[in-house]
């Protein structure tokens, strides 16, 4: 009997994800797994999916996706406290954190933000904004800082037939964005006390 499509979309992302905890166990790595950018064509897959993790999910806590101008978006950590509280007082579980909660949308917010909601059982952050602009800061502050050897192949303040191609070269001012995105992810390593965390 044939499987309409959105049932077949659900099963076969339950497949994905149980391979996916199979060789997690595996290796001995924590892997989260969460929907996101729903299209509204695609709820019926995504309602599914829900019913299908009730089973197995830790919970998303976050803000919308970006960088957004400050006080346009409000972060209450404390919703994370009060969450831990009433599960663990309602089902009196052993740990006073039963629940590992997901930063969905960390980009943008505080040291202090991230501390706090660390402190109240966040165990993933995604901060997928943030290092697109380390990238692309890496590279624009390339091209200020050689703003005149990149205006053409030959020609620059040290002569007008001198050449330019290792300040435009690709592997030039992408290495600039990647030592830029280097530096930021190191930067959030620390605030998600997650420096020389394994062995």
């Amino acid at each position: 009997m044939p499987v309409d499509s959105a049932r077949a979309s659900i099963l076969g992302s339950v497949a994905g994800a149980s391979h996916v905890r199979t060789m997690a166990a595996a290796y001995g790595a924590r892997a989260i797994l969460h929907t996101d950018h729903c299209p509204k064509n695609k709820l019926d897959w995504i309602s599914g999916l829900l019913d299908e993790g009730e089973q197995h999910f830790a919970a998303a806590f976050g803000k919308v996706h970006g960088v957004y101008k400050p006080g346009n978006v409000k972060l209450t950590p404390t919703i994370l406290r009060d969450a831990q509280a009433h599960i663990h007082e309602r089902f009196s579980t052993e740990s006073a954190k039963p629940i590992n909660f997901v930063f969905h949308g960390g980009s943008g917010s505080s040291a202090a933000d991230i501390e706090e909601a660390i402190s109240y059982g966040v165990i993933k952050m995604n901060i997928d904004t943030d290092l697109q602009w380390a990238f692309w800061n890496g590279v624009r502050t390339h091209e200020a800082d050689h703003h005149d050897y990149l205006q053409g192949q030959l020609g620059n303040p040290e002569g007008a037939d001198v050449p330019n191609k290792k300040h435009y070269d690709p592997r030039v001012w992408l290495r600039a964005g990647e030592e830029s995105f280097i530096e930021r992810l190191e930067r959030v390593f620390a605030e998600l006390n997650n420096v020389n965390t394994l062995a």
